[in-house]
């Protein structure tokens, strides 16, 4: 299938950088003592698949709780072209993570937008192919970045359900572990 010609605006999730900024930062607080694995990418793309699943858009918590300063539903799509969909933000926003998203290993992991027969927004992202000016990329860019910021502080507070600790062994002990 063609990709549509506003795809190229859309920029994609980094979600291997979200494990990273977690265990970097987890590293700073633990002065190096303890590190977080959260494992191979095989178990990291099965986290993010079972995080974008809890994404609602019908709870408030998923647009303010992580580092989103916003009241409720205030613009997250322009009024045009969205407007001729006659729904309500939650409801697009939520389209789009069910059928939109798109997780590539090919070049790290990243989630991507991608135009999804089986959507019931399929069709109005194919009439306005060319993204109405940058409205529609602009738009998804929002919902993208609100679905980030979740994931992130998500993964974050239940990082013990993703992964383990694990202590951070002197050079000399590993060395001897590995002669034994």
């Amino acid at each position: 299938m063609k990709p549509l010609e506003f795809e190229k605006d859309i920029n994609p999730i980094n979600a291997y950088q979200i494990f990273l900024d977690i265990e970097n930062e987890i590293a700073e607080i633990n002065e190096y003592d303890w590190q977080f694995s959260f494992g191979d990418e095989s178990n990291l793309v099965a986290v993010i698949q079972d995080v974008i699943k809890k994404i609602d858009f019908y709870n408030i918590d998923t647009i303010t709780r992580f580092g989103n300063p916003v009241f409720y539903w205030c613009g997250m799509f322009t009024l045009e072209p969205f407007d001729q969909l006659e729904m309500e933000e939650e409801d697009i926003a939520n389209l789009i993570v069910k059928y939109h998203l798109k997780i590539d290993t090919s070049d790290g992991i990243l989630i991507k937008f991608v135009n999804n027969s089986k959507s019931p927004l399929y069709r109005f992202f194919r009439k306005y192919n060319d993204g109405f000016g940058l409205n529609v990329p602009t738009s998804i860019n929002t919902v993208l970045d609100r679905a980030e910021k979740w994931m992130k502080g998500y993964i974050n507070d239940n990082m013990e359900r993703f992964g383990e600790w694990e202590e951070c062994l002197p050079v000399e002990e590993e060395q001897e572990e590995e002669v034994e």
